[in-house]
């Protein structure tokens, strides 16, 4: 009755569902948002709850979803675990449930290790190997780079690479040398107007928030001797409309750049904080300053425009070292990368510092064919590999393909618009395109530990991966742009994220504008209570039976 808007108040009432009114009267949200297990409680919905541990309440509303649809199961005690490991079978069944699909349809995750006959798992591991140093002298040695059949093998001399930073110290001084290195020296300007500003924070945290004024008024520039050529990056504020200036000395040429390190102006006019890069040639001088304003330089920092490389051969010194990278064509996985005919890892990457004349070469597979069947046993632990063959089994079951080969869709996996293929060089998923994306962010050929999924199970894991049902989840975080980049297939699932995956997959099977928020057959109707909580069984693999 407060408000000077009431009946807009009053009309926003009357879309509220009447659970929802009683609980915004009263107080007491328990009957519109019921704490359906206690060891995933936040304090605030049910009087006297007590706040668990992150990891148990981090993915509470899939949990509290996954719960009120029946999807999974709570104790007699109102328990969840969320933190304990997902069973193969149990996460079947909630899978069935999720499709619509008639309880043990999944035929292939309905035996336990014992009833397939399993006695024991056998895991493979593969040693590191490590090269000795031999004593080195000042030679240069060449690598030579045989190219297989595959994929493609390049070579990098990571030791012809280099940095070098240097920060505005507290107590610099007119015309003092702040720094000098192998690459630069950093001279003071003539007059010091020293400032400490809590902004200026960087990625490079090796700059401090000391910095100290720079204009173009004869006195505040900042003098950069070049040893090497290179990138110079200067860290500074400036407002975003006015330009910074990088002049050469010794032949008088100028770059300009505005703060967001281009040469288009800003338009809020606003101080802004950034790194601001220019080429620099070795044996030359510049300054640096900024233009119609001042601004705060906190330091500076030199790096090599790139690595040497090579995909055929590249000269190095003795000692150098040398990153061999190995990136196999469509439709082929990482074998192994060698040098001088010895297998030295089972990876993409491989680093080794050069003592003599080399040749190095790399082994790429062709991608396993689909193995239709797929049996693992119901009490083996969820691993992120199983959890997408259930997918895929669960998915062909209910929606199939059509004459063509490709999958039938439910509306929400079709909302891409203009958006391009993760796998496409001209992507960027920081760019917002036409129409939602839901395509996964990162393509299949950029993960980073595709080779280590089960053979059986790759064809499999690779589909349902580009069907968008399983992502790449190391990596990413709230609030920030970061997409991640590996897939862990064989790491166990708890249940927390097992909720998670079957929410997400419940909602694709939704109308686009259905309200998915209600629970079908009434609130709670579907929930249900077992004696304990399957723990898999830890002599059952979890990768299919042959």
């Amino acid at each position: 009755d407060t408000y000077t808007d009431k009946a807009i108040m009053a009309e926003l009432v009357t879309y509220m569902k009447d659970d929802v009114k009683a609980a915004a009267k009263s107080g007491d949200w328990s009957a519109a948002f019921p704490e359906m297990a206690s060891d995933v409680s936040a304090v605030g919905i049910v009087p006297g709850a007590v706040k668990q541990a992150k990891d148990n309440y981090y993915y509470r509303n899939n949990i509290e979803k996954a719960l009120e649809l029946g999807l999974l199961s709570k104790t007699k005690d109102n328990l969840f675990k969320p933190t304990a490991e997902m069973t193969v079978g149990e996460f079947a069944r909630s899978v069935e449930k999720v499709f619509g699909l008639e309880a043990n349809s999944l035929t292939s995750y309905t035996k336990t290790a014992a009833e397939l006959g399993i006695a024991s798992v056998q895991e493979d591991g593969v040693a590191t190997l490590s090269e000795d140093m031999a004593e080195l002298s000042d030679d240069i040695y060449t690598v030579t780079i045989t190219q297989p059949e595959g994929g493609t093998v390049t070579v990098y001399n990571e030791s012809a690479f280099h940095t070098a930073t240097v920060d505005i110290p507290a107590d610099v001084t007119a015309n003092a040398q702040i720094g000098d290195n192998d690459y630069f020296t950093l001279t003071a300007p003539s007059e010091i107007v020293k400032k400490t500003d809590s902004n200026g924070v960087f990625t490079n945290k090796a700059i401090t928030t000391n910095a100290i004024e720079v204009r173009n008024n004869g006195t505040k520039q900042v003098k950069y001797t070049a040893k090497a050529s290179g990138i110079l990056t200067a860290y500074l504020m400036f407002n975003d409309n006015k330009e910074i200036t990088c002049e050469n000395k010794t032949d008088g040429t100028i770059v300009q750049k505005y703060i967001n390190d281009t040469e288009i102006a800003g338009t809020t006019k606003a101080k802004q904080y950034n790194a601001v890069t220019f080429s620099v040639e070795a044996g030359k001088e510049y300054e640096i300053y900024t233009n119609g304003g001042t601004g705060r330089l906190f330091g500076v920092m030199y790096a090599s425009t790139d690595y040497p490389q090579s995909t055929e051969s590249l000269d190095v010194n003795a000692g150098d070292l040398v990153r061999v990278v190995a990136t196999p064509n469509e439709n082929y996985l990482n074998g192994a990368i060698l040098v001088d005919g010895v297998e030295k890892a089972k990876a993409k990457e491989y680093k080794f510092n050069v003592t003599g004349n080399t040749t190095v070469t790399a082994t790429f597979t062709a991608e396993p064919a689909l193995v239709e069947t797929t049996v693992i046993a119901s009490d083996a632990a969820l691993t992120r590999e199983a959890m997408a063959a259930i997918m895929y089994d669960a998915y062909l079951m209910k929606m199939g393909k059509d004459e063509n080969g490709n999958w039938n869709k439910y509306d929400y996996m079709n909302q891409n618009g203009g958006v391009p293929s993760p796998d496409d060089p001209n992507y960027d998923p920081n760019i917002k395109y036409e129409g939602s994306p839901y395509i996964p962010l990162t393509g299949w050929g950029a993960l980073k530990d595709i080779n280590e999924v089960d053979d059986s199970l790759y064809s499999k894991v690779k589909e349902v991966y580009n069907l968008g049902l399983i992502r790449s989840e190391q990596g990413i975080a709230r609030g920030s742009i970061a997409c991640g980049n590996v897939l862990e297939p064989k790491t166990v699932v708890t249940r927390a994220k097992a909720a998670k995956a079957l929410v997400f997959m419940y909602i694709l099977t939704q109308p686009l504008n259905g309200e998915n928020q209600y629970v079908p057959n009434g609130n709670l109707a579907a929930t249900t209570v077992v004696d304990a909580i399957p723990v898999p069984n830890a002599d059952a693999p979890s990768v299919p039976v042959n």
